[in-house]
């Protein structure tokens, strides 16, 4: 799994696990801790050119909050809102990083 951390690639490997528990296993191994609580998928439009619509229910270090991502596959959509979950704490650690400065 290649994830970019503060614009540096890092690689990681999962061996026995998909594609959503290896990203979180690699951004967990980064200081994000996401743990998916719910996820619900669906489509948005008709017929093939539709896009696929995942909204996850996560426990992050600030508490429990719902993100959504979206594509034209299932997959693309749940591993963008699982990146949407760690943009989340990364910026919620900012703004206290902030307010502990300012």
């Amino acid at each position: 799994m290649n994830v970019l951390v503060d614009g540096v690639e890092q690689v990681s490997t999962h061996a026995g696990v998909g594609p959503v528990e290896s990203l979180t296993s690699a951004l967990s191994r980064h200081g994000f801790d996401i743990k998916i609580l719910t996820l619900h998928q669906t489509s948005i439009g008709y017929g093939n050119d539709s896009l696929a619509l995942t909204l996850l229910e996560v426990r992050v270090p600030q508490g429990v909050r719902w993100v959504a991502g979206s594509a034209s596959s299932v997959l693309s959509a749940t591993l963008e809102a699982v990146i949407r979950a760690a943009n989340t704490i990364a910026l919620q650690e900012s703004a206290l990083h902030l307010a502990a400065i300012g």
